[in-house]
């Protein structure tokens, strides 16, 4: 592992590790205002809070009644049961069967047992006469602690998987390798029995492994042994151990409370699910922080004055004796989550295709940047032996995430250090002392060629009638002092530098004013004749490269003058694109001959300026690695692309040339493959 990839290694575990700092900050400040509420509710009605482990029965809680069991119950079990019919009906859907199936069933059906008998196994707890119940207290606990944790662990699994996925990037992911070995590391394939097909079907089987087993069976497993642990260890009374028996339950919620908005957080941030992902975990979260607050007040009761039992106030949660129902409401929105929300979201896409027939080409790009769209298209695209074209697309979005999300976490430490810098070093401007006459390098170049080239006195006293300009008589201010610092490198002076500046201008005649014509810091329509354009610099770079051409920009030089006071000499970088002197990275500017009507939509897409698209060095590995994999003939699934669109990004990888959209023709090819052959498919199913 190299130092780049070492170092977005580090990155990312620093974007997680924050991710998770701020899910932790979010639980601890949402439950610091709830506690915050529920003092202050005390202090305002001066009553005091009392748990009730052990009194159940003295404060004279009831059960809910065989009647009122029914009525909760058989809405349910039809309103659930319609849902699993007509989902399961619809699992073909090109926006149901991407998701993991089994678990989304899987939930429905544990919620509708759980939902279904949890009322009337309560209600027959109670029934019998002489107190004891039919059914023992401890069956109801049991019950819960393995159908509600269920119906949470496969609800947490499917964002675990959403997770996992959107990690897959083009770095773990390698199709590819330089001795022509097998993708896989124990050998088990050979690159000529290599399949991309069987290669994606490995990858879905092995995450769906993955999540069944290490984020669901293993989990569950646990928990339901601690809870029979705790059962044997502890015979008291269902009363008095309520709390010790839900342990289970309690610590699956506490731990569901943090991992939500982890995921959230992660997923969002890497803008890898959409609205519709998004409502599903906001809504799995705030049921389970209600059901969790609800089960939690039930425990406590309110009192006023010294004597408790008999200055209990009266509310509604130590009433029921049957707390347990609370977990109905997080189960019941899992089922939602899991079944409901795909199937409306099917719902309207069908409604929008009954309008619409076939969405045109631009449109349905804009619907390959939505996981789920691409999801399907994979289960298409391995029954057509193309999923290679859908995979290529995937990895070259999320690279442009990737790039993008970086972009905008440097700006976001750059704005700060500028704003701390602004703060620590106070700025010392002066709006009479009038702007430095453009002709300043000519005077100074003439003044040392008079008086030596040591001088760098200027005895300028202006013409007609025009005020001494104090900055050309050794009166530069501090800004612009550090101005200059920042143009040249550390290690040289100021006076070193102008010497430079001369010496350059004196053997390329083409630099110096002519007399013809007027210069002024506002004179944006200069000749090509005035700028500077070192053919020898760019030999190296123009070899073998006729795809583009050089165009120095000269606004550049005048923002300079105009923004720091200082006269611009223009300097040529080692590869022959015209760069801002100021410190940061340098902005590169060229003709685009990328972009045309095929690939202008990726430009908005993805947020990338056309003509200012310069890839960090960091980034150049996964720029190799997504070539070498689907394009190269090094790659184990290669794209059916022209031959052109190959030989240009191989000689732009070869030249070192790294742009943003340099893999945009290709990709426009590859949109092309899938809206002809896949979308039509996908629509028919």
């Amino acid at each position: 592992m190299g130092y780049a990839d070492r170092e977005i290694h580090i990155q990312k575990k620093g974007s997680s590790l924050r991710s998770l700092l701020q899910a932790l900050l979010f639980v601890f400040v949402g439950s610091t205002v709830i506690v915050c509420a529920i003092v202050a509710i005390c202090l305002i009605y001066k009553v005091k809070p009392g748990f009730n482990n052990g009194r159940i029965e003295e404060l004279k809680s009831k059960q809910i009644d065989m009647k009122t069991a029914w009525i909760i119950s058989i809405p349910q079990l039809i309103i659930y049961s319609l849902i699993i019919y007509v989902f399961y009906k619809k699992r073909n859907h090109y926006l149901i069967n991407f998701r993991p199936l089994t678990l989304c069933m899987l939930s429905g059906i544990c919620t509708t047992v759980y939902c279904v008998l949890l009322p009337i196994f309560t209600a027959l707890q109670g029934e019998n006469k002489t107190g004891d119940g039919i059914i023992d207290c401890k069956f109801n606990m049991i019950f819960t602690d393995v159908f509600a944790t269920m119906s949470m662990m496969t609800n947490i699994s499917r964002y675990f998987k959403l997770y996992l996925l959107n990690r897959r990037d083009i770095g773990k992911m390698k199709l590819y390798n330089d001795k022509y070995d097998s993708a896989f590391p124990g050998k088990e394939e050979s690159v000529d029995s290599f399949e991309p097909n069987a290669y994606v079907k490995r990858i879905n089987k092995l995450v769906s492994k993955r999540i069944t087993i290490i984020f669901f069976v293993l989990p569950y497993l646990i928990l339901i042994t601690v809870g029979v642990i705790i059962i044997k260890i502890n015979p008291g009374q269902c009363e008095s151990s309520a709390i010790i028996y839900y342990i289970p339950v309690v610590v699956l919620s506490t731990l569901t409370l943090f991992l939500i908005p982890f995921f959230l957080i992660e997923l969002t941030k890497s803008k890898a699910i959409n609205r519709i992902n998004q409502l599903d975990m906001v809504i799995s979260y705030f049921t389970l922080y209600i059901s969790i607050l609800l089960f939690i007040g039930s425990l406590f009761y309110f009192y006023r004055g010294k004597n408790e039992l008999k200055s209990i106030v009266n509310h509604g949660l130590v009433n029921a004796k049957s707390s347990s129902l609370f977990f109905i409401i997080p189960s019941c929105f899992s089922l939602v989550c899991a079944l409901v929300i795909p199937l409306i979201e099917a719902h309207i896409a069908d409604k929008k295709l009954k309008k619409k027939k076939f969405l045109s080409k631009k449109d349905f790009t804009r619907l390959l940047m939505g996981n789920s769209y691409i999801e399907a298209l994979k289960s298409v695209a391995v029954r057509s032996y193309c999923v290679e074209t859908v995979i290529f697309w995937e990895m070259h979005m999320k690279l442009m995430k990737i790039i993008n999300n970086d972009e905008e976490t440097k700006q976001h430490r750059a704005s700060i250090e500028q704003h701390l810098n602004q703060k620590r070093i106070p700025s010392v401007t002066n709006t009479a002392v009038p702007p430095m006459s453009p002709n300043y390098d000519l005077l100074l170049g003439l003044n040392k060629n008079i008086f030596g080239s040591n001088n760098n006195e200027i005895l300028y006293t202006g013409s007609f009638g025009e005020e001494i300009d104090p900055k050309l008589i050794n009166a530069i201010n501090y800004g612009t002092e550090k101005s200059v610092k920042d143009y040249y490198s550390e290690n040289k002076t100021c006076e070193e530098s102008r010497i430079n500046i001369q010496g350059y201008m004196n053997t390329n005649p083409s630099v110096h004013f002519s007399q013809n014509n007027t210069h002024h810091p506002n004179n944006y329509n200069r000749r090509r004749d005035d700028s500077v354009l070192s053919l020898s610099t760019n030999n190296s770079v123009n070899q073998n490269y006729n795809n583009y051409y050089i165009d120095t920009v000269n606004s550049d030089q005048i923002e300079l003058l105009k923004n720091h006071d200082m006269p611009y000499s223009p300097r040529e970088n080692q590869n022959g694109y015209t760069a801002n002197l100021n410190k940061g990275p340098a902005i590169r500017s060229r003709k685009n001959t990328i972009r045309n009507s095929e690939t202008e939509i990726f430009y908005d897409l993805f947020e990338i300026d056309p003509e200012n698209n310069e890839v960090p060095s960091k980034f150049w590995k996964d720029f190799e690695n997504l070539y070498n994999s689907f394009i190269s003939d090094q790659s184990l699934a290669t794209v059916n692309l022209d031959t052109d669109t190959v030989n240009r990004l191989k000689r732009s990888l070869k030249n070192k040339d790294y742009t943003k959209d340099m893999f945009f023709p290709a990709v426009a090819e590859t949109v092309e493959l899938i809206y002809q052959n896949l979308y039509p498919k996908l629509l028919a199913r």
